[in-house]
């Protein structure tokens, strides 16, 4: 099935109408500040990266996780030139940036994957060394030892030191939307070298300590050089366990991971990524008696690659082909305009985001515009959802085990393909974007042919937008998505080979908000279906709410409950977990999942796949 082929009337319009969505929020922007060039070097396991002002700066730092970045806010400011910094085999994985409302100019670090430990200062100019302004960051992976380091403290006090929510990922574009509250972002445990200036939310242009000798530091490395050459190499090694407490009985997970990545510098301007994963799980040797071979065969071994691209361009213009993870929104606990990623669903919702998210073949192109980016999307040989064999815990659909279902998967070559456009824009604070995705859909519909059971997966089109605005106290934020022609199962005993198609508009609205050591992460979702019809087995406006509280111990420890409801019937799925980083790069999770409701809602099928688990994780 080919999702380009236009009907009458109907989807050459909707291609054309997306594109002028997206374009029209494109324009120039104006900054004073001038980031004149960008330094990187490494020495005993610490990454320095200095950013060459033309003035002081007056610039705002937090933190943003899973996956690690470091961010940067310089108001009234202005990238004088592209950065041709060589990050390879430094902990930081690439630089991105992208203009922000009012003249800011936001700096993005993305850090290789692990723990890492932060230190920012600024500079000020010293004349007889032909020194200016500057502003540094200073990177230590927890693996490495930083006793030696100037500066160097313990972990961040939580409490002033902001993150977004563990389940959200972070999207793959330049501009990012802000996820903390304005000034909650600056720690005040944070040690600094002489002569720091730490900048404050509101409080102007920071002062510089009367300290002296702190120049010496721009002699550690030899900045007119490039960054170490070779490769770095990262990963994590995670066992996990899962015991099944509701009826019957039975260890649900046994698994063993190891994930590893390479990443380098090719030539100039080249850069690349490999990372592969393993899985193994044992519950599906151990309980042969409750799983049918198909899941077993299903679910206890894997191999996959994860990663594999290539990123290079110029100028404005910046291109990543390959195997990749293309990530269009992140809310807490829910996938809804993050439409390009395919996802293993084998696990319901309940692995992290990252590790559940399925990478797509693709060609990516983002153009950066000021404040305005503009994002192509080509995927060739596109992926699908998971969702396992019946007879496994999560099949998303009620077959007894060992039903026989064929799988109608896209073909595996280029006359399927999907494509979409993205364009994203800060206006008066708003961080916005919009998009059209023209695809073959990630998820299936099981449809009953005369020859049995049958996975289908539908050319549909996806119209789209999120929004977030940073009001201080709270981040304001949602997402949209509209797809026409949407087709549904019959849940109809009596009809259940019926198709039913319908528009479909799925939406949710949400705030995060932390105080001190709790965050706070409210919203509401909701599906309208436009023709709707009884046999489809839900309401055409269905509702639902999720609620996360996390609070944090000191700075290794953390309590977290999700609760996800719908509000139309009984059902929901309640998450308490306990997080230990007892050493700086292992974390220890204790948790359970508990699920609960009607057998017609999102959560109540799973009434009977209550559980407990047990996660180790080591990064290195």
């Amino acid at each position: 099935m080919c999702p380009q082929t236009d009907a009458p009337g109907g989807r050459r319009w909707r291609h054309v109408f997306g594109l002028c969505l997206v374009l029209a929020s494109l324009g120039a922007g104006a900054e004073t500040l001038s980031v004149g060039g960008v330094r990187v070097g490494l020495q005993d396991g610490r990454t320095r990266v200095v950013f060459d002002l033309d003035q002081e700066p007056d610039y705002r730092y937090f933190m943003l996780e899973d996956p690690q970045r470091v961010v940067l806010d310089l108001r009234d400011a202005r990238l004088a030139s592209a950065s041709t910094a060589d990050f390879s085999g430094t902990a930081v994985e690439r630089l991105r940036s992208a203009g922000h409302d009012g003249g800011v100019l936001r700096l993005v670090l993305d850090l290789e994957a692990g723990e890492h430990r932060i230190r920012r200062f600024t500079l000020a100019p010293d004349p007889a060394a032909g020194r200016g302004h500057r502003l540094v960051v200073d990177i230590w992976r927890t693996t490495e030892s930083v006793a030696g380091a100037a500066g160097a403290t313990d972990d961040l006090d939580p409490s002033t030191n902001t993150n977004t929510d563990r389940d959200a990922q972070a999207e793959a574009i330049a501009v990012i939307a802000p996820t903390v509250a304005s000034g909650a972002g600056e720690s005040a445990a944070e040690t600094v070298a002489p002569k720091v200036a730490q900048a404050q939310e509101g409080a102007g242009p920071a002062e510089t300590s009367p300290d002296s000798g702190v120049d010496e530091l721009d002699d550690l490395f030899d900045f007119g050089a490039p960054a170490a050459s070779g490769h770095r190499w990262s990963g994590y090694l995670e066992t996990s366990a899962a015991y099944t407490y509701a009826e019957p009985e039975h260890w649900s997970k046994l698994r063993a991971r190891l994930e590893l990545a390479v990443s380098g510098q090719l030539s100039e301007g080249v850069r690349y990524k490999l990372a592969g994963r393993l899985d193994g799980d044992g519950a599906y040797a151990l309980e042969d008696d409750f799983y049918p071979s198909a899941v077993r065969d299903d679910q206890r071994f894997e191999a996959q690659i994860r990663e594999f691209y290539l990123d290079f361009g110029s100028g404005a213009w910046a291109h990543r082909v390959g195997r990749q993870h293309l990530v269009w929104g992140e809310m807490v606990g829910l996938f809804l305009a993050d439409v390009v990623s395919a996802r293993d669903l084998r696990e319901f919702y309940l692995q992290d985001f990252e590790a559940m998210r399925i990478p797509q073949w693709a060609w990516n192109t983002q153009y950066f515009a000021g404040d305005h980016t503009l994002e192509l999307v080509y995927v060739p040989l596109p992926s699908v959802d998971k969702i396992g064999e019946p007879g496994a815990d999560f099949y998303p659909y009620a077959l007894a085990s060992g039903t026989a279902v064929s799988d109608d998967r896209p073909d595996r070559d280029l006359s399927t393909y999907n494509w979409g456009v993205r364009g994203s824009t800060l206006l008066h604070g708003w961080s916005l974007s919009a998009y059209y995705y023209d695809s073959v859909s990630v998820a299936p519909t099981l449809v009953l042919e005369d020859d049995g059971l049958t996975l289908q997966y539908d050319a549909i089109e996806q119209f789209g937008g999120t929004f977030s605005k940073d009001f201080g106290s709270f981040v304001f934020k949602g997402e949209a998505v509209y797809t026409p022609d949407r087709r549904f199962q019959s849940a109809d005993p009596a009809d259940p080979a019926a198709i039913l198609p319908s528009d479909v508009l799925d939406w949710v609205v949400g705030a995060t908000v932390p105080l001190g050591d709790w965050r706070w992460d409210l919203q509401l979702y909701g599906r309208h279906t436009d023709d709707h019809d009884p046999r489809m087995g839900f309401d055409d406006d269905e509702l639902g709410v999720t609620v996360l509280v996390n609070y944090a111990l000191g700075s290794r420890m953390e309590f977290e409950l999700l609760a996800l409801a719908g509000l139309n019937r009984e059902d929901y799925l309640l998450r308490p977990k306990f997080a230990w980083r007892f050493r700086r790069d292992w974390r220890l999770q204790l948790g359970a999942d508990v699920f609960g409701g009607d057998a017609i809602g999102l959560f109540g099928p799973y009434d009977n796949r209550d559980r407990v688990y047990l996660e180790v994780k080591r990064w290195f």
